[in-house]
């Protein structure tokens, strides 16, 4: 259903929070597309006809699921986001648990409804410090870099 969401005209709906991944299994080749909350990092967060090569979108995820594990090494993608569709460079990143930290704290701060899904509670308004550290050791952190517009079809998809 969000898929279906994001594709049309309604995108607005949730595409400023949720994008399409587009990728091959690592093994099977398989093609695959997934719903997934993003964030964009820089300076400021950007609009969507101002992603370039030097975006970076971030993807957050638990160690129990599956698909992160097919960015082991930099995999081509495609990213459906806000209407546009866009290819990319997708790899999974070995961060230290400090990195991971900073990255999750900011991430849970923008979208605190996920907390829940991150073993993370809010308390008196704010991120138990304790559970995120606690959940380092199971999450995971995958980026998506070098977005250049879509010219035809994705691979992918």
């Amino acid at each position: 259903m969000m898929k279906v969401l994001l594709r049309s005209p309604f995108h607005g709906l949730t595409s400023r929070s949720v994008l399409i991944l587009y990728f091959r299994g690592r093994i099977t080749g398989k093609r695959f597309s997934t719903p997934l909350r993003y964030e964009t990092l820089g300076p400021e967060t950007k609009n969507i006809d101002e992603f370039d090569n030097e975006t970076v979108i971030e993807l957050f995820t638990s160690k129990d699921t599956q698909w992160h594990k097919n960015f082991d090494d930099p995999q081509q993608v495609g990213v459906h986001i806000q209407g546009t569709t866009f290819q990319g460079s997708c790899v999974r990143n070995n961060a230290d648990p400090a990195e991971i930290e900073r990255s999750l704290m900011r991430y849970l701060t923008k979208f605190p409804q996920d907390a829940p899904y991150h073993q993370v509670r809010i308390q008196g308004g704010k991120l138990n410090e304790d559970d995120v550290k606690a959940t380092l050791s199971s999450r995971r952190i995958v980026r998506v870099t070098d977005l250049a517009r879509a010219t035809g079809p994705i691979d992918s998809e």
